[in-house]
């Protein structure tokens, strides 16, 4: 398979020998290895018939279903573009912003209200209803662009991050091989693919032959956790919000501890986990439970998981580069500090094909102990002064979090011309109908705690990888404080 061209075209070839075979499953659907080719192929038909696509060499993907958005990408790279893709939910303002920053561009959707945005966005009917026509298709380089990751956009505006065919196919099959994150086997998918650590599930299973289970990506916490029981799943990679969900169902619903003795792996990710969630899931919800620590620009840093995880629970455990990768803490001035000394995290990553290594920092602080486990201590710009009292916002978010009324927290500075000690502490409960979350909240907080605005959130405000839009949050209250809900 090293010998493709590229992920394209390798990932083609593995669809064609599975064309009998269901590698995607689906509510009330089954999708076989040629249902994908074929629904691809329809998509690629369409889009030749559509004026002024031709040109455009990136599709932005902002369709409410997974299996969609695959297909959508293969019908991408058949027409020889680059798949750009977005969050399903987007906003016409979203849609508006995407369009400015990542130009020339055409937004592939399936939300009626983006028709009147701009008319570089596409409505896409139901694939499956689309006729089969000829079209001549393209076959990618290996250098050319297939897809880019996108950072989460939570302090600022995304970053764009290009994979090209080649590097998306090594990572596929790295994903596949090393065993950094862990067993793996048939996959529930309950995120949207927009979030690259849900793609690339994607990516490796489908290459390598193993079933994903798709979600609906309006679920309940009951629906995943059915879904989790399912004997023939055996791994699942969620939010730490997710399974604090999970840990807070299987309290009010008693059932078997562990409750999914059969996962082989219960992965969190997209940040630290909190101490007391990462025992308690490995406890109470699946032994195989595995925490990764790591960034849109360097991948998985480190992770934690077993014997580990016991003796050091608040580490982000071990690190876990690949070959001819590191990481440093380094002071302001890029000097190396010592173990235990707290510092801003820097990763260098291994070289890609030009032979040359990169630094990245993936935006927190921390300390390597003497054995060489990972701690952050969060975020380097966490400071805030109110009132001459300086605090730590992670402190702040710890506390709240300690409370058991939260799925997930964010504290906001707000600071403008006017002031400088503005503060709004974003919350999405635990439990989503529970009242009196505000007061209840605020008997938690010391005077320079108290916010000028504490906003509820509900799971949908948060973005494709299950983090809270802290810029976006910022300045909705800005600009458009009607919007949200205050408590």
């Amino acid at each position: 398979m090293m010998g493709e061209a590229g992920f394209a075209q390798a990932l083609r070839h593995r669809l064609v020998r599975d064309t009998a075979r269901e590698v995607i499953r689906e509510p009330g659907r089954s999708l076989t290895g040629g249902d994908l080719l074929r629904r691809a192929d329809a998509i690629a038909a369409w889009l030749v018939r559509q004026p002024g696509c031709a040109d455009i060499p990136t599709l932005g993907l902002a369709l409410h279903r997974n299996s969609w958005m695959i297909a959508a990408a293969l019908a991408c790279w058949r027409l020889g573009k680059t798949a750009l893709f977005l969050d399903p939910r987007l906003s016409p303002a979203d849609a508006k912003g995407w369009l400015r920053r990542a130009g020339p561009l055409v937004i592939l959707a399936s939300q009626a209200r983006l028709r009147d945005v701009d008319a570089a966005v596409l409505l896409l009917p139901d694939p499956d209803d689309l006729p089969l026509a000829g079209f001549t298709p393209c076959h990618p380089l290996a250098n050319q662009i297939a897809e880019f990751i996108t950072s989460s956009g939570v302090s600022g505006e995304p970053k764009l991050i290009p994979l090209d065919q080649r590097r998306l196919l090594d990572m596929a099959l790295e994903a596949a091989r090393d065993g950094r994150r862990g067993p793996w086997g048939q996959a529930l998918s309950p995120l949207s693919v927009a979030f690259g650590g849900s793609r690339h599930i994607w990516w490796r299973n489908l290459l390598a032959g193993k079933r994903i289970h798709a979600m609906e990506l309006l679920f309940s916490i009951p629906e995943l956790d059915r879904a989790l029981r399912r004997p023939e799943v055996e791994e699942c990679s969620l939010p730490p919000h997710l399974i604090r969900a999970l840990l807070d169902h299987a309290a009010r619903d008693p059932g078997p501890v562990p409750r999914y003795p059969h996962l082989l792996k219960l992965q969190s990710i997209g940040g630290p986990a909190p101490v007391a969630d990462k025992l308690a899931a490995q406890a109470r919800l699946c032994p195989g439970y595995l925490m990764t620590y790591s960034s849109t620009e360097t991948g998985v840093i480190s992770h934690i998981s077993g014997a580990d995880l016991q003796r050091k629970p608040a580490s982000c455990g071990r690190i876990s580069l690949p070959s001819g990768g590191g990481l440093d803490i380094v002071d302001p001035d890029g000097t190396v500090l010592p173990p235990g000394r707290t510092g801003r995290i820097r990763v260098t990553r291994p070289p890609l094909g030009d032979g040359v290594s990169r630094q990245a920092f993936p935006g927190d602080h921390g300390w390597l102990d003497g054995e060489g486990f990972l701690f952050v201590a969060g975020r380097g710009e966490g400071i805030i002064c109110r009132y001459g009292v300086n605090f730590s916002a992670d402190v702040l978010e710890a506390k709240l979090m300690s409370s058991g009324l939260l799925r997930a927290v964010a504290v906001l500075p707000l600071r403008d011309a006017a002031r400088e000690d503005g503060l709004a502490i974003a919350v999405l409960p635990l439990d989503l109908a529970a009242k009196g979350i505000g007061p209840a909240l605020r008997r938690h907080l010391v005077s320079h705690e108290q916010p000028e605005h504490l906003i509820r959130l509900a799971p949908a405000d948060l973005t494709a990888g299950g983090k809270i839009p802290r810029a976006a949050l910022v300045e909705r209250l800005r600009l458009a404080p009607q919007d949200l809900t205050f408590i």
